[in-house]
Formats: C-alpha cells, structure tokens, sequence
C-alpha cells in the first residue's frame, strides 16, 4: 500500500524534486529493504514503486545504483521463479537512468550476468532475460556490450527453438535490434536468423524476416556472400499464403537486389523475380506497393531489358484488368530507363511496318 501510494498519488503527482538528500537515503534504504523482505502476493506493486522511484530521481539514485544492481543479482539466482522473473523485469526498467548516470560498466556486468541466466528453464524468466538483455543493447551500445555479441549469438540458437510466446518475440527482438546496430557482423545475424525461420509460427517468422531485411539494407555489397543461402527461404517465404508474409518478405527481396546489383548474382535475383510478379495482382495495396517495388529494385539489378521481357506478355492481354497493371510496370520501366529501352524494343519485319504505315 505504500509502494502504490508512492507511486500514484505522490510522485506520479509532485515528482521528486522536493526530496532532500536524508530523505531521498531513507526512501531508497526503504524500497530495498522491502524489495528483499517482500511476499509473492505484491510482486507488481512493489515493482511499479520501485521503478517509478528510481526513474524519478534519475541522476540522484548513481550512489546507490551499485547495491540496487547487487540486490537484483542476488534475487536472479533465487529458486523461486517469480523472485527471478521480478528482478529481470527491474533491470528492464532502470536501464535508462543508469544510462543517465553513466554507469556503461555497471550496465556491461549486468549484461554477462544475465548471459549466465540463458539456461534458464522457466520461459517467463527467460523472457524476461532477453528482454532485459535488449534494453541493455539498446542503451549500452554494440562497442561497450558485454559479453561480445559474437559470443552471445550462438547462445541464441537454442532458444529459437522455444515455443513459449514470450520468449519467442523477445529473442526475436534482440537479434534483430543486434542486426540494425551491428554492421560488423553481418554473417552471425544472418547464421542465426535463418536458423530460426523455419520452426517458427508466422507472427514470428515475419519478425526474422524483418531482420533480413534490415541485415541487407545495412550491409551493402557485403550481401552478396549470402544471396544464394537466403534464397531457398524467400522463395518459400513468397509463396505463403499469409499476405504480410509474401509483404515481408517482398521487402526483403528489395534490399537484397539493390544492393547486389552488378555483382554478378542475376541467376539468384531471376528466381526471387519469378516469385515476386505474381503478387502485382493482388488487392492488397501493402502488397502489391511492395511488390512493385522489389520489381524496380530488381530492374536496377538485372538491367531493364530483362523486366521488359516480363511485361510484354501482358501489354495486350484481353482482359483490361491485366492490361492496366502491365502498363503500370512499363510505365514505370519508361520513367527510370527511357534511354536503355530502345536496345529491348522488339524487332518488327518490314512488311508489317509497311502494312501499318500504308493502313494508317
């Protein structure tokens, strides 16, 4: 009832600012002592106090942030599960103000304490793990993180293996932030966000795809070397019949084929192409916008000729609905390449020239 008197009424209300130096002591001594000695029945309550507490005095809990973390240590190697999962979730919460405080080293120990907790059996302590291993990356940084993400990578590779929901999304999250942050090893995310793509159910397979995405938008040239491995699973990907898959995975297509251009991977960018174009018929306007535009990246890959090739066959189709999405491709390929399809025109006989010229 205190905790949530605290929390609610007066600092979500007044803040801290009024609080002198002996009773900001007296508070944060009060908090710990009943973090420590608190029963199973007020575990939220006593974790919304306390968060809310130390995320109102910001830079003014540093001198205390050494004992708070060494009683969030010693409660994550408890027995009990919710004791684990409680102190978990309050590292999840207060890595902001240590950031404030500058505590990066403080942060990085942290972070190779809870690697240590990666063999956690219960899924909601282990969620609540790598979601707090997250917010550490996302605060901390790739240079400062401890342990190096080469070596908490491999640890990840079981885990995708997890069917609990929670730990699923979170172990998901991680590898993609770690994918957006580092540039420097684009063999490990992609190594481990193939690993995971096929065991999983779709709302998470979208999520590795996503990583995919972002890997081969970051990377550059660089994606080249792994073209031909994630080929077999776009290909896959393209032909679910989940529409935010194909969407995903369309996206992912786009990155990859921009920037491999002229890098010699036409063969692979050929095969994503055929799965691609069946998606310009679609309804969904997500997906045929994402569609056409892994269709011009791909353009800008394989040369304009190649993508002329696909839309001849349709400039004249009789149904008009056919017609209208062909020309919209080719209205397209005119505007970005006006200049290089006069080489891909087809070559008409004289005769039928002749013929149309006297017609007219």
């Amino acid at each position: 009832m205190v905790l949530e008197t605290i929390d609610h009424k007066v600092v979500a209300n007044l803040g801290a600012s009024d609080i002198d130096a002996r009773l900001e002591e007296l508070l944060i001594d009060g908090i710990l002592y009943a973090f420590q000695e608190q029963t199973s029945d007020d575990a939220n309550a006593m974790l919304n106090g306390f968060s809310a507490i130390v995320n109102s005095l910001g830079q003014r809990v540093k001198p205390y942030l050494p004992q708070i973390c060494g009683t969030i240590k010693w409660r994550l190697n408890n027995q009990s599960a919710k004791v684990g999962h409680q102190a978990a979730d309050l590292i999840l919460r207060i890595v902001v103000v240590m950031k404030q405080c500058q505590e990066e080293q403080l942060m990085g120990h942290l972070g190779v304490v809870l690697y240590e907790y990666l063999g956690e059996e219960y899924p909601e302590v282990l969620g609540s793990i790598l979601g707090s291993l997250k917010a550490i990356v996302n605060v901390i940084g790739m240079t400062k993180m401890t342990p190096p993400i080469k070596d908490l990578l491999p640890r990840l590779t079981p885990i995708f293996k997890n069917r609990h929901e929670k730990v699923q999304d979170n172990c998901i999250d991680l590898v993609g932030r770690i994918v957006e942050l580092s540039l420097c090893l684009p063999g490990s995310g992609c190594k481990y966000a193939l690993s995971c793509l096929r065991c999983l159910r779709h709302t998470r397979r979208n999520g590795v795809l996503k990583s995919l995405s972002f890997l081969f938008e970051y990377i550059g040239e660089m994606g080249k070397d792994y073209i031909y491995a994630v080929t077999p699973l776009l290909e896959d990907a393209l032909m679910d019949r989940d529409l935010v898959h194909r969407q995903t995975a369309a996206y992912a297509v786009k990155h990859m084929a921009l920037r491999v251009a002229g890098l010699s991977c036409e063969d692979a960018l050929i095969h994503l192409l055929n799965y691609v174009w069946p998606n310009i018929f679609k309804t969904s306007p997500h997906v045929l916008n994402v569609g056409m535009e892994a269709i011009e990246e791909v353009r800008v890959a394989l040369g304009v000729a190649v993508a002329l090739n696909y839309c001849l066959q349709g400039l004249f189709h009789p149904a008009r609905n056919v017609r209208e999405v062909y020309w919209k491709i080719y209205n397209f390929l005119y505007i970005g390449t006006q200049n290089a399809l006069v080489a891909a025109y087809p070559t008409l006989e004289a005769s039928i020239i002749t013929y149309t010229v006297g017609q007219s």
